[in-house]
């Protein structure tokens, strides 16, 4: 979806951003660093208690997982979402709406989630910003990849159910 939209928008002589911009060092560094802000940001709410119940219902719905799987779930998930509401939308609507749109598509079902919307929004911003500082897509798609990966890891070694 993330692809063929931002095809389209070049299509149509709307500006995206490329997946690789041109100091993608310093991207990659951007984006190393904005995943231990994000992880460390994550694991004081959860010290404090304001994420346990998120957490707690993901480990329910995902299971335990080995690496590869959550692995290839925070790829999938990191970039292909990067592409659509960074790569896509940022370019199209504006950084803030391109933000607004990736909190809401993590709106959960369950009460007990409800804080992942606010998380979303916050790292959201986070990710529309590098995209616009740097020019390029990389440094966001590693942040989302790695925050994705380590707080999968986590959540679902804590899963009591046969490893998947």
């Amino acid at each position: 979806l993330g692809l063929g939209w931002s095809a389209a928008q070049r299509n149509l002589g709307n500006p995206t951003a490329p997946v690789l911009g041109p100091d993608v060092f310093t991207d990659l560094a951007l984006g190393v660093a904005a995943a231990g802000f994000v992880v460390f940001g994550a694991r004081l709410a959860l010290w404090r208690g304001w994420t346990s119940q998120l957490e707690q219902r993901l480990s329910l719905h995902l299971g335990p997982l080995r690496p590869p799987t959550y692995w290839a779930l925070a790829v999938g998930s990191g970039v292909g979402e990067e592409i659509l509401f960074r790569g896509a939308m940022q370019g199209w609507m504006g950084p803030v709406w391109a933000t607004v749109l990736f909190a809401m598509a993590h709106v959960p079902l369950e009460r007990e989630m409800r804080v992942w919307p606010l998380f979303a929004l916050l790292a959201g911003g986070l990710f529309a910003w590098l995209t616009a500082w740097s020019g390029s897509l990389t440094a966001a798609i590693l942040a989302h990849v790695l925050i994705n990966g380590i707080h999968l890891r986590r959540i679902t070694r804590s899963a009591n159910a046969p490893v998947l």
